[in-house]
Order: structure tokens, then sequence, then C-alpha cells
């Protein structure tokens, strides 16, 4: 065989082997149903919904052959304690419960441009402020969060996608630069046949554009749905017959973006939701809670104690755990005993689970004796310390996404807009908000005058909700004041004019 032929029969064995790409998303879709990423993010659901392992709680009894069993007539408390809606809805409220504000960064002696400023705030309005509120609840439920951009009718928008519907392909060990993004959702469908089905949808982004699939007993197969609504966006088959198509149209010229159009959004950067850090602690929290409710309701029926039938002894475990009844042999006599619960222990350790559990998920315990005692900014800032710091990493991961997010704005104003904004630069401030020592921060605001812009004084001020807002209200005041002014300056003038003064154009 010649180096030649050898070389042939190489690549040839290698095109036999070789997986196409439906079997490659495939595999990619199983091996994340199987991973712990995923499993995780579907127990962050369930816990950001108040539905914990405590719902799988029984009482048991061991019968007279040893085995355990379920003791159904007893109170069985599944006592539930919603500590992950609490947590997470500190760190939305406290980093994003104010908007944003957004400017754009110019060099010392430069104007900003207007317009940019306008179409970015125009943007990011109110409606993609309760957007950004909803993508940290599901970064902090799921790990991370995306959104999905895309130009509808000339206009940018985007659509957060959850976690657990992402499956990223990642160009980079850091995680930040994209291959490829599988995404998976089920839609229900109605038939006559079949009556209600869910439906598994696949798409697959990658920088050629996008395909579409539904997912059948593990193989994927192409969507005729998908395929025929997207038809003018429709580029080229692959090498499967698979259309292509790309992510959106200016005039008559079919587009995909240079990068993938997906935006992660993550709560720290190994990716895991508060709930991989915090599960233990509150499953143990909820069961101590329900054995207390059990305890002192078992307490209050007793035990009963009979003398005077002698049982067989193999049933006396049985009767104590089933019956609370003892059946004793010595003159028929009965008696009941009350239980005692030692309640100190039982909430020393409750105390001490609900205090681990906001100094490891990073929140401020309302029910502690420190909060609503503290009046000096210094002590607020220490009792907000651990949320402040988890907030701001969470605030610094954004700000890495936003800034990824600014190459698609600046791509779209580009192609719709024919306006060129690749070099600018803009600065997002998270205005956090918390419980302060409000004369203390005004003071402070009054006394920065001078020293910093109003737009940053306003932005820490406790009363502004709306930086711009304000600053047009502000400039609203100062015309009116100048007219106002001017108005009694020129009544002086006339008076004046009237006892015989000589106007100044006269002389």
């Amino acid at each position: 065989m010649t180096e030649t032929e050898r070389v042939i029969n190489i690549i040839e064995e290698g095109a036999r082997n070789r997986i196409s790409l439906s079997e490659f998303i495939n595999i990619q879709i199983e091996e994340f149903e199987k991973s712990d990423v995923y499993k995780e993010m579907l127990i962050g659901d369930k816990y950001a919904q108040n539905k914990s392992d405590i719902e799988q709680k029984k009482r048991t009894y061991i019968d007279e052959n040893g085995n355990e069993c379920e003791a159904k007539h007893f109170n069985n408390s599944k006592v539930k304690y919603p500590v992950v809606v609490k947590l997470t809805n500190q760190k939305k409220g406290y980093l994003l419960k104010r908007k944003m504000t957004i400017v754009e960064s110019v060099e010392e002696g430069k104007k900003v441009d207007k317009e940019y400023n306008e179409l970015l705030n125009k943007f990011f309005n109110n409606r993609k402020h309760k957007m950004l509120k909803n993508t940290l609840n599901k970064s902090v439920t799921n790990g991370i969060a995306w959104w999905y951009l895309f130009i509808d009718n000339t206009e940018l928008k985007a659509k957060l996608r959850y976690g657990q519907e992402i499956i990223p392909l990642w160009a980079d060990r850091e995680h930040e630069s994209l291959d490829a993004v599988i995404v998976r959702y089920y839609i229900t469908n109605y038939t006559k046949l079949k009556g209600k089905e869910l439906i598994e949808k696949v798409e697959y982004h990658d920088f050629d554009g996008v395909r579409f699939y539904i997912r059948q007993a593990g193989k994927l197969l192409q969507d005729s749905d998908k395929i025929q609504e997207n038809m003018e966006l429709f580029i080229k088959y692959d090498e499967e017959n698979n259309p292509i198509f790309a992510n959106f149209k200016v005039g008559e010229e079919l587009k995909t973006w240079e990068k993938i159009p997906f935006v992660y959004f993550k709560y720290n950067s190994e990716e895991q939701p508060l709930i991989h850090f915090i599960k233990s602690l509150v499953d143990e929290l909820e069961k101590l809670k329900s054995a207390v409710s059990d305890k002192l309701i078992d307490n209050v029926d007793g035990i009963h104690t009979v003398k005077g039938y002698t049982d067989e002894a193999e049933k006396f475990q049985k009767n104590l755990q089933t019956f609370k009844t003892i059946f004793l042999d010595d003159n028929g006599e009965y008696d009941y005993k009350q239980g005692s619960i030692d309640i100190e222990a039982f909430k020393s350790a409750i105390e001490q689970l609900r205090k681990d559990i906001f100094d490891i998920g990073a929140g401020v315990d309302t029910e502690s004796d420190k909060y609503g005692n503290q009046q000096s900014g210094v002590a607020l800032k220490q009792l907000f310390n651990d949320l402040d710091l988890d907030c701001s990493n969470i605030e610094a991961e954004y700000q890495s996404s936003l800034e990824y997010f600014m190459f698609f704005f600046n791509t779209w104003n580009s192609l719709i807009h024919s306006k060129d904004y690749s070099e600018k630069q803009v600065e997002f401030i998270f205005n956090k908000s918390m419980i302060t020592d409000e004369t203390a921060k005004i003071s402070d605001c009054k006394n920065s005058e001078g020293v910093v812009s109003k737009r940053t004084i306003l932005a820490n001020h406790p009363y502004v909700k709306d930086v711009d807002k304000e600053l047009q209200l502000l400039k609203q005041e100062e015309q009116q004041e100048l007219e106002e002014a001017m108005g009694d300056y020129n009544k002086l003038t006339h008076k004046k004019n009237e006892n015989g003064d000589v106007d100044d154009d006269e002389e």
C-alpha cells in the first residue's frame, strides 16, 4: 500500500466513524439531562416554588417482623420554610429595586451623544427592567439565565430563556465565548387521535444560522412547522439535508449575527444556584420544625397503660408506636403518661440553622435581634455586608454580560440605523437599595456637590427613583425660577421708568 492509499484509507475510515450533527445534538441533550447541573436546576426551581423534600416526609413504625412500615394514622406535619424565596427576593430587591442608570462614558471635554443615549434608554425601558429582575431570579434559582436576541420588524428584542432550556457549547474554559447553543423546550399539542400531548422542540444556533428539529424517541426529525414559518429566512441545506435559516432580514438581504445571539447572566462564576449551598440546611430546618409539630401533637395524646393483660412481646413496639398503648399484666390497673418535650433544645437548634442559612445564603436575617435596632449608617452597612458582597459579585457578572450584549446593540444600530457606535463605551450603574440612615446619606449627597456630577449625586439620593426624570424636573425648576426672576426684574425696571428714570436704551 502506498502512502497516498494509506492516507485515503484513514480519511475514509474517519468519515465512516464520524457522527452526524443531529446525532451530536442528541448526545448533548442526553448528557445534559443526566448531568448534576440539570438536576440541580430542577431542584432550584422546586425550592423556589416552595416545593421542598419535606413533602416526601413519612412517619413509620417497626412491625412484629422488624420491618419498617408507614404509620398513616400518625400526625405527619410537613412544615415548609420558604427561605429560598426570601433570599432571592432580597438579592433582587437590593440590586434591582431601582432601574439602572445607563450613561455613555466620554472623555473630559467631549459631549455625550444624546441620540445614542436615547436609544439605550428606550431599549432598557420599564419592561426590560422587569425582565432583568426576572433574569436575576432565574440566575439565582438555576445558576444561569439567558437572553435570546433577535430583530423583529427592525426592532431589537430580547426574550428570557431559562437555564434548563439552554445547552451552551462553550468555546473557552472560562465560559465567556460560545461556539453554538442548543435550545430545548416543550409545547402542548392537541390532536383528535392522541388528545393532549407534549412535543419536544429543539433549535441549534451556530455561526451558519439556525436549524429546527422535533425530538421523538431519542431521535431528531425536521420541524416542518418551524421550517414553514421561517422559509423567508432560508439560506441553504446542510450535509444531512436540514435547512439552515438566517437570524434576520435587512431589506432583501439575509443576515446572521457574527456572535451567537445568546447573552448569559450568571449568579456566580461557577454557575451554581443558591440551592447548591443551602439545600441541606433548609432540609434540616424543615425536618426539625416538622418534628416539633409532630411531638407537640403526640404529647397531647400521651401514652396509656393498662394492667391486667399481657400481649405478645413482639407486638409491644407496634402497640406503643401505633396505638400509644402499653398492655401490662397485674390487677388491670390503667394509667395515663404525659410525655415531655425539651422545647428549648429544639428552639436552639432551629435558631442556629436559620442563622446558618442566612449566613451561607448571604442574606439579611430580618428576625434577628440586630435587625431594626441599628441606627447608624456604619451599623446598617455591617448588617447588610453579606448581601452587599453577594450582590456585588452578581453585578460583576452582569456587567460582563451587558458588555457582551452591547455588541448586538451596536450591530443592530449599524444595520438598521446606519450608525457606527462600535467605539462607544457605556456605563451601567446598578442603584442598590437598602435600609439606610437617610439623614446621613442626604448629608453626604449635599457635601458631594461640586466634587462629583449631579447625576451621580441623584443616583445615590434616597428620595430619587428615576435619575433622568429628576434631572428633567430640576431643569424645569431652574427655568421657572429664571423666568420668575426675569419677570420681577422687568417689573422693577418698569416701575423705575414710571418714576422718571431713564431706560438704558435711551442713554
